[in-house]
């Protein structure tokens, strides 16, 4: 709710929900890192996927919390750096554009691959949540909007086997089939749209 508030007070809103309510539990995170952790399901996925092998409170709670925050703002991260433009179109806040420069954005982005991957591998069954955290990197970063962001696909699968193997893959098929339409319209045209339908 507050980052599809009105463009004047989202940035406000936010920074003031962070203060407020989390930001001493995570001070090792900036406020919109931890707003785009919020915007994730990975982490109900997760726990609900643990619960169903019955493991003990004490896993489920691990799992919970590597994916709460860490791998949630990954997700989310990932998918606002390869949406930048269109957002831009779209008068939509971004948290990858909260970075003050666009190689500040593409270092955090891989810090927390990395902060990932140390969580992945204390997990219980370790190898599905590393390919959880590749995975995302492989999908994001295998887009044709990523294009301009080979330097950080390079970065990220020079410290990860499994990267290095899935990107390849994802990026092959993603070759012989047609992009997704984009989820964002431009905000003029949506502007039009809605006036038209008003009439």
């Amino acid at each position: 709710a507050r980052k599809h508030a009105p463009a004047g007070l989202r940035r406000r809103l936010l920074c003031r929900w962070f203060e407020r309510q989390l930001g001493r539990r995570f001070r090792q995170l900036c406020w919109w890192e931890l707003a785009a952790a919020c915007g994730s399901t990975l982490p109900v996925f997760a726990v609900s996927a643990a619960v169903a092998h019955a493991p003990e409170p004490a896993e489920v709670l691990a799992i919970w919390h590597a994916y709460f925050p860490w791998v949630a703002s990954l997700h989310i991260l990932l998918d606002y750096l390869i949406d930048q433009p269109e957002d831009a179109a779209a008068r939509e806040l971004n948290f990858a554009s909260c970075y003050r420069a666009a190689g500040r954005a593409q270092a955090r982005v891989g810090a927390l691959y990395r902060r990932c991957l140390d969580l992945a591998c204390a997990l219980p069954r370790p190898a599905f949540h590393r390919l959880v955290v590749a995975g995302l990197a492989a999908v994001y970063l295998s887009d044709p909007k990523a294009a301009a962001l080979g330097s950080l696909v390079a970065s990220l699968a020079s410290g990860d086997r499994w990267l290095r193997a899935i990107w390849p893959l994802v990026r092959a098929w993603r070759a012989g089939h047609p992009p997704a339409p984009p989820q964002v319209e431009p905000f003029r045209a949506r502007g039009a749209q809605e006036e038209l339908s008003r009439r």
